[in-house]
C-alpha cells in the first residue's frame, strides 16, 4: 500500500511541477491539469489512509500484547506511600510499585544493565562498528561516528578531566546546544562515575551563577558563546572547556580572568590520550546528573538522579511498548538539559540506534 502511495505521490509532483512551469497555458489546459491533480492528489490521501490504518491496527495489536495496563489512564502511575511532607504521595509505574524496574521484559539479557556506564560499555562492544553519533554542515550529508568510537573518546577526555583534577563523585557543568561534545563529555562522565550538571543554553547570567555557585563547579564544559559571561561572573570556576576548537581568542580571555584556564574540547582529548585512565564504573546508586528547572519560578532547583532512576525510567519506557532497535534513528532536537532528551537518548544507547543533532 505505501508504495502504490510514493507512486501517486510522485505522479502528484509531476503535475505540481507541470502545473506551475504551464503559467502560459490555455485555460482549458489548466482546467484539465488541475483536474488530474485532484484526483491524483485524492488517490494518494486515499492509499496514506489505508497505510495508516493498516500501521494504527497492526500497532494497536501489538500494544495490547506487549502491555495492556498502559491503556488504563488511572494505571499510568500509582502512589506508593506518603513522602512525609505532606504534599501528596510519591508514584511509580504500576509494573514496579515495590522497587525499581531493572529489566525489559522482552530481552533479560538487559538485567546486566544496572548503570548508564553498563549500557554504554555493553553497546559499545555490542554494536562497535555501527553509527552512533552524526552531524552535518548545513543540508549536507550526515557524518557519523561508530559507538566503538565514541566509546574511545569519552575514555579519552574522561582521562583528561582527571588531569584537570576531578576525581569520583566531582561535579563537571555542561552548558551548551545539543551536540556531539555534549554527549561524549556526559558519557565521558559516566565512565569516571563524574556527575554532569545540565545547564539550560537559555538561562540568564543570574540563574547560571546561582547554579554554578550552589554545585561549587570548578570545571564547565560550555559553548564558545558562553565563555566570556562565566569568565565575568563570582564563582570558584577553575576550568572552562570550549566546546568549539577555536583559540583565537585565548589572549582575550586570559586578560578578562586569568584565574580561570580555558581549553578546548580537543585540547581536553589530547590530554586525556598522552595519560589514559581506567575506567571507574558507577554503582545503581551513585548520583549520575543533577537537573536543574529552568527558574521560572524563583531560583532552579535541582534533581539529583541516580544511575539507577535513569535506567529505571529508561526500562520503564521499554516495558510500556517505547520499542526501538539498532535499526533506529533519533533526531536530537529538545535541549540535552531536559531529562526527556537525555532518556530518549539512553533509549537509542541501549538498542544501538543513532543520534543525529539537527544542526
Amino acid at each position: 500500500v505505501l508504495n502504490q502511495s510514493q507512486k501517486r505521490l510522485a505522479v502528484l509532483a509531476q503535475h505540481i511541477n507541470h502545473h506551475h512551469s504551464s503559467s502560459s497555458s490555455s485555460s482549458s489546459s489548466s482546467s484539465s491539469s488541475y483536474s488530474a491533480l485532484r484526483q491524483t492528489d485524492t488517490a494518494a490521501l486515499g492509499l496514506l489512509s489505508v497505510a495508516a490504518a493498516v500501521g494504527a491496527g497492526t500497532l494497536a495489536f501489538t500494544s495490547v500484547q506487549k502491555a495492556k495496563i498502559r491503556n488504563k489512564l488511572d494505571n499510568q502511575s500509582v502512589p506508593i506511600g506518603m513522602d512525609g511532607s505532606g504534599s501528596g504521595a510519591p508514584r511509580r509505574n504500576p509494573l514496579a510499585k515495590k522497587k525499581f524496574l531493572t529489566y525489559y521484559m522482552g530481552d533479560k539479557s538487559t538485567k546486566d544493565i544496572q548503570t548508564v556506564y553498563d549500557a554504554f560499555r555493553t553497546s559499545a562492544h555490542k554494536f562497535a562498528s555501527r553509527p552512533y553519533l552524526g552531524t552535518r554542515a548545513g543540508d549536507g550529508p550526515y557524518q557519523w561516528l561508530s559507538y566503538n568510537k565514541v566509546y574511545e573518546l569519552s575514555t579519552h577526555f574522561g582521562s583528561g578531566l582527571g588531569e584537570l583534577g576531578l576525581k569520583p563523585k566531582s561535579f563537571i557543568g555542561i552548558f551548551g546546544p545539543n551536540n556531539k561534545e555534549w554527549v561524549i563529555a556526559n558519557r565521558a562522565c559516566q565512565c569516571y562515575s563524574i556527575v554532569s550538571v545540565a545547564l539550560y543554553d537559555t538561562l540568564g547570567d543570574e540563574a547560571c551563577n546561582y547554579i554554578i555557585n550552589l554545585t561549587k563547579l570548578k570545571v564547565i564544559i560550555c559553548a564558545k558563546q558562553h565563555v566570556e559571561s562565566l569568565l565575568q561572573q563570582d564563582s570558584a570556576l577553575e576550568h572552562i572547556i570550549q566546546m568549539e576548537n577555536d583559540t583565537s581568542d585565548k589572549d582575550h580571555y586570559r586578560k578578562l580572568n586569568s584565574n580561570i584556564h580555558v581549553w578546548t574540547f580537543q585540547e581536553i582529548l589530547h590530554l586525556g590520550r598522552q595519560k589514559v585512565a581506567p575506567h571507574v564504573p558507577p554503582k545503581p546508586s551513585d548520583m549520575a546528573t543533577i537537573c536543574f528547572t529552568s527558574g521560572t519560578t524563583g531560583t532552579p532547583k535541582g534533581a539529583m538522579l541516580s544511575h539507577q532512576n535513569l535506567i529505571a525510567d529508561t526500562i520503564g519506557g521499554f516495558n510500556q511498548g517505547l520499542l526501538t532497535d539498532e535499526h533506529s534513528v533519533h533526531i536530537s532536537y529538545l535541549p540535552l538539559a531536559h531529562m526527556f532528551e537525555r532518556i530518549v537518548q539512553l533509549n537509542m544507547l541501549i538498542v544501538g540506534g543513532a543520534v543525529g543533532f539537527f544542526r
